[in-house]
Parts: C-alpha cells; sequence; structure tokens
C-alpha cells in the first residue's frame, strides 16, 4: 500500500471504533487477570510446599496485587520458578488462543478471543519484564535479579515474538477485516507506550 496516512488513520480508526466495547471490560478483567496471575503464584508456590500467607488481587501501594508465601527451608530455585509462575501461565494461555484462533470466529467472539484470550495473556508477562528493566522490584526481578543487557535482549526477543505472534493471529481471525501492517505497528507502538506508563 502506498504511502497514504489519511487512509491508514481510518482503517485504524474503524477497527478501533469496533473494538471500543473491550474498555468497559478493562476494570473487571484487570481485576480477572490479576486473580489468575497471583493464583498462579500460589499454585506454584503451593507445589513448592510452601504455606501461603494472604492473596491480595486490588490495586494498591503501587502493585496491581500480591500474594505472600513461606518456605520450610529457604529454596532460591522455588522462589524463581514462583516469581515465573505466572509468565509462564500467560504465555500458555496465549499459545492456546493461538491455537484457537485457527478456527472460524464471528466478529465479537474473535474480538473476545484476540484481546483477552491472546493479546492480554501474552503482554501479561511483557508487561512484568518491561517494568522490571525500568526498575521494579517485580517478578522480573524475583526471578532475574538486576536488570541486565541480557535481560533487555531477551525481553526485546520475546516482544518481537508477541508482535509476530499478534499478527499472525489478528490476521486469522480477522481476515478481510484485518489491520494492513502500517496501522497495526502503529497499534502495537501505542500498547507499548501505555504499557510503560500504566
Amino acid at each position: 500500500m502506498p504511502w497514504h496516512p489519511q487512509l491508514w488513520s481510518k482503517e485504524l480508526w474503524r477497527f478501533l471504533r469496533g473494538h471500543w466495547w473491550h474498555l468497559l471490560l478493562a476494570v473487571p478483567m484487570a481485576v480477572v487477570v490479576t486473580t489468575v496471575h497471583e493464583l498462579a503464584h500460589a499454585a506454584m508456590a503451593k507445589g513448592f510446599g510452601a504455606e501461603i500467607g494472604h492473596i491480595w488481587v486490588l490495586p494498591g501501594q503501587g502493585t496491581w496485587g500480591h500474594m505472600s508465601y513461606t518456605l520450610a527451608a529457604p529454596n532460591p530455585s522455588a522462589h524463581f520458578w514462583v516469581s515465573l509462575a505466572p509468565g509462564l501461565l500467560g504465555l500458555f494461555l496465549g499459545l492456546l488462543g493461538l491455537v484457537l484462533s485457527l478456527r472460524s470466529w464471528g466478529p465479537r467472539a474473535g474480538s473476545v478471543l484476540f484481546v483477552w484470550g491472546i493479546v492480554v495473556p501474552l503482554l501479561e508477562p511483557m508487561y512484568a519484564l518491561v517494568h522490571w528493566l525500568m526498575g521494579a522490584e517485580n517478578d522480573g526481578f524475583g526471578a532475574f535479579g538486576e536488570p541486565s543487557w541480557i535481560g533487555a535482549a531477551c525481553t526485546l526477543a520475546y516482544g518481537g515474538v508477541v508482535v509476530f505472534l499478534g499478527w499472525e493471529a489478528h490476521g486469522s481471525i480477522f481476515g478481510e477485516r484485518a489491520l494492513s501492517p502500517v496501522p497495526f505497528g502503529v497499534l502495537v507502538l501505542a500498547v507499548g507506550g501505555v504499557m510503560s506508563l500504566v
């Protein structure tokens, strides 16, 4: 497609207008996503024989939620896997969504699958990694310690994989209603900007 920013902006606006209703789901789904995130920590901790102290799934004190656990004996390996559990679950759910995207979906169901079954699960680990690189003491810090150049390179590589998988799923789900590459890229940059600020 030749360089026609007006066409691309109209295409992007048309796509966003068809999916605006996900904003109505943002607050309740943030609680659902946080609950699943914290339960993934708890399940992994339980797998290492830990006692769960508490689970909190509402935003506050600079976090979306948190949970506490106590191991019978110090175990750095357990701490690593407990920190990584929500990211691994998000990756699994996103890949499952990608498999489901190969089926035929109606406009609303396809939109739900794309946003909440693929994009959000795949971006959940990305969100933690980006904020870890920005200095947050979150799951990325719990698993990997201080940010490093290797961590930045791995985060960038994971981001590239997420964009590629998102592009493939987007085309599969939306077909002729799918965005062309430039509007999709603009959408990716906008989502990345919002993720780094929230």
